[in-house]
């Protein structure tokens, strides 16, 4: 077969190619392709559906515009017509035109060259066919696929998609879809050179029912035919198949149809060297395909018959088929781009006038919410307003009484705390007194040291002072104004010993004896508040030998495991807790008041929990596996270097009485007065008394003493003002300054100026206490 026929088989097998694809059905009153006035009435139509507002008729229009622009050739406008088509189905919220738009749409993306666009729009429909369980949509773009893979050289996925269309029209009451999907596969078959392959489909596309098939699908099987005829040099076939061909042309009533079967008929005619014949046919054809409006198809028949005419030596008419050829492609091209144009204002208007429908259309459902809105707003305000005015009335008189009870509490609270803080100085005032006198009575003659008798009064008057101070600690906590010194240094040794001396002190021959464990990990000093440990650890001592029998009391001092906590145990073997449960630390819950098992004041603990909490650490309490009562504290341990010149703490009078001179005790409270002068007596001092400025100016008139232990509370007067007082009046005479000690029942403040005091100690003042302090002074 010469090249050139062979090259116009090729073309009947795209064309075949192109039959085969999918088409849709329009409606009955939708205008039809190729006929005269259709631009002008699918143009009017579109107007009317957009001046109307009814997307879903917009729709409907740009479908048959597309299909227009599509039979045209049009291509660019074919997908712009879809998509706006798109867009307005859409909007109507109908689905069923979608999937024809969309079809459109990807077939003039194929013929544009966006292969993969079209290959996403058939994937997007065939997703939703699977989805939505329509098979009919899913065979369709399987087949679509099919073809455009075929298109694409991938003979083997367009095998895959059009098997998977035919096993889909195997449920499908549609022998049409059946036979263009056996016409596509005929021709992959015959593609991948397996002619007998494709044969069959043939076949088995014959041996479906005629009248189940649309003249279109009928043509494209005697395309597919031809085409085969064509390719295997089979004349004798290919006539046959032609002229079978026309003869469905004509009875199909297609014109387009009959032209196309003539333009395929001539060149067999020419070839079998019956020019005659050939030229009427090819002339058939150009008259045909100028009454359907095909004039690219029209061109290429008279191509086609210029060529059969040059084969028999007839160049000059020819040459004349050939001119005219070349006009209609130039007359095509003009029309064409005519066309494009009012297709291109039709696009521009309708989209104009769809994107201001849907502007109007979403401002009206914007402007019904906002209405909306108003009125529920509206309504909820009436009602609102109503409702705030009783809510109003009640809220009011409820806050005053809230008020009210929040001032009453308040007020009862402060005053609580203030009944705490005044009757911890009334104790503190007598017991100083009453400590004073026991201790001097002690130091001044040693059988009455050890008196029993002797040693349980001092034992009792220490522990109403302890109290005092529980009542004095109490009323700080409340206030938040207790001080910790978590910087000061601590001798873990020196505080368990004082812990024994002071247990021992408080209870004398009832103490139980004090087993000490402390961890040999341990470092010798430690940052910590010294004084508020060895307060907690003597309650706790204290309160396991009062309960715990005659039985040994266990105090260890240990270290975590990773070493960032001290434990302090304090162990007895007495009952035990009881059921007082998380009670126990409750300053308020003392326990059952009969029992023996009554631990405390119900102070001590509380206080003791929470002084450590302030400390960083934590208490807990629990019962020991084989009887008795366990209180465990954690604190942070922080090691710390030994304080240079330090002195031991707790010099007791055994240690020798340092040197003394004269002394003045000023204390509004004979009491307190009695108590401290007893101590200083014990030392061997010179002491004096005032009750105030006026007779603390005579007395330092006239004996001029080198210490004063100023209280820091007087009746009508402050105990610093008095120092400010004192040392302004030394600096006028130009005397040398004399030692201060401010007496406190209350820790020293923050505030107070080291020049104005030299020391500050607080109640019960004890020869323990006092030793140090007096060891500073010289003598006068």
């Amino acid at each position: 077969m010469p090249g050139r026929w062979r090259a116009a088989g090729r073309l009947l097998l795209t064309l075949a190619l192109v039959f085969a694809l999918p088409c849709t059905a329009q409606e009955d009153d939708m205008p039809r392709p190729g006929d005269s006035a259709y631009m002008e009435r699918a143009t009017r139509m579109l107007q009317k559906a957009v001046e109307a507002g009814d997307t879903l008729a917009t729709a409907r229009a740009q479908l048959a515009l597309a299909e227009h622009m599509h039979s045209r050739g049009l291509w660019a406008e074919t997908a712009a017509h879809a998509e706006l088509g798109r867009n307005a189905a859409r909007l109507a919220e109908d689905e069923t035109l979608l999937p024809q738009l969309e079809h459109f749409m990807a077939r003039a993306l194929l013929r544009m060259e966006r292969s993969a666009e079209a290959t996403d729009l058939y994937l997007k429909l065939l997703d939703r066919a699977e989805r939505t369980g329509d098979d009919g949509l899913a065979a369709r773009a399987s087949l679509s696929l099919s073809s455009l893979q075929g298109r694409a050289g991938d003979l083997q996925s367009a095998r895959t998609f059009a098997e998977s269309a035919l096993q889909l029209t195997n449920a499908l009451d549609d022998s049409d879809l059946r036979a263009r999907v056996l016409i596509n596969l005929a021709r992959i078959s015959h593609l991948q050179e397996r002619p007998q392959a494709a044969r069959d489909r043939i076949a088995e596309a014959h041996a479906i029912a005629p009248e189940g098939l649309t003249d279109e699908t009928r043509s494209s099987l005697l395309m597919a035919e031809l085409s085969l005829a064509a390719f295997d040099d089979d004349d004798a076939a290919a006539f046959t198949v032609a002229r079978r061909a026309v003869a469905v042309a004509e009875n199909v009533d297609s014109v387009f149809f009959q032209a196309f079967a003539l333009a395929q008929l001539g060149p067999l005619l020419c070839r079998a060297e019956r020019p005659g014949p050939a030229v009427a046919r090819f002339e058939q054809a150009v008259a045909l395909f100028e009454q359907s409006g095909a004039p690219f198809e029209q061109s290429e028949t008279l191509t086609a018959l210029a060529r059969c005419l040059n084969d028999n030596q007839r160049h000059a008419e020819a040459y004349d088929r050939i001119a005219q050829s070349q006009s209609l492609l130039r007359e095509a091209h003009s029309r064409q781009r005519s066309e494009s144009m009012q297709a291109s204002l039709a696009a521009f208007q309708s989209e104009r006038q769809l994107r201001e429908m849907a502007r109007l259309v979403e401002e009206e459902q914007q402007l019904q919410n906002r209405v909306s809105r108003q009125q529920l707003r509206i309504s909820i305000m009436v009602i609102g307003i109503l409702v705030l005015g009783v809510l109003i009335a009640v809220l009011w008189m409820r806050g005053r009484r809230i008020a009210e009870q929040r001032a009453a509490q308040q007020e009862l609270e402060q005053t609580r705390i203030d009944l705490l803080a005044r009757t911890s100085h009334e104790i503190r005032n007598p017991a100083q007194g009453l400590i004073g006198l026991l201790e001097r009575g002690s130091s001044a003659d040693r059988r009455r040291a050890e008196d029993p008798n002797h040693q349980s009064a001092l034992a009792a008057a220490r522990m109403i002072q302890h109290l005092a101070n529980d009542y004095l600690d109490l009323s700080l906590l409340e206030q938040g104004r207790l001080r910790i010194c978590n910087q000061a240094h601590c001798h873990l040794a020196e505080l368990v010993e004082h812990i024994r001396q002071l247990t021992e002190s408080f209870l004398g021959e009832a103490m139980p004896r004090l087993n000490v464990t402390i961890a040999s990990d341990l470092p010798e000093w430690i940052h910590a508040d010294r004084d508020r440990l060895m307060q907690i650890l003597l309650n706790l001592v204290v309160n396991a030998a009062r309960h715990g029998g005659d039985h040994d009391i266990d105090l260890t001092l240990d270290r975590a495991d990773d070493g960032s906590l001290l434990i302090i145990r304090v162990e007895d073997r007495g009952p035990g807790l009881g059921s007082t449960g998380e009670q126990l630390f409750d300053p308020y819950v003392r326990g059952d008041a009969g029992s023996e098992d009554s631990r405390g004041s119900g102070l001590g603990l509380s206080i003791s929990a929470r002084i450590i909490e302030a400390m960083g650490g934590r208490m807990q309490a629990c019962n020991r596996d084989r009887g008795g009562a366990r209180f465990e504290i954690r604190l942070p341990l922080h090691a710390a270097a030994p304080p240079t010149g330090e002195r031991a703490a707790g010099q007791t009078a055994s240690d020798g009485p340092p040197p003394c001179g004269r002394v003045l005790v000023v204390d509004d409270d004979r009491f307190a007065r009695t108590g401290i002068r007893a101590v200083l007596d014990s030392f061997g001092c010179e002491t004096f008394e005032a009750t105030d400025w006026s007779s603390m100016q005579s007395v330092i008139e006239q004996h001029d003493p080198e210490l004063v232990l100023l209280d820091r509370r007087l009746f009508g007067e402050d105990g610093l003002e008095l120092a400010r007082r004192l040392r302004e009046n030394d600096r006028q005479q130009g005397r040398r300054q004399r030692r201060i000690i401010m007496v406190s029942g209350t820790e020293r403040p923050a505030e107070v100026d080291d020049e104005l005091i030299d020391d500050w100690i607080t109640k019960p003042v004890t020869r323990a206490r006092m030793a140090p302090l007096l060891d500073a002074t010289p003598p006068g």
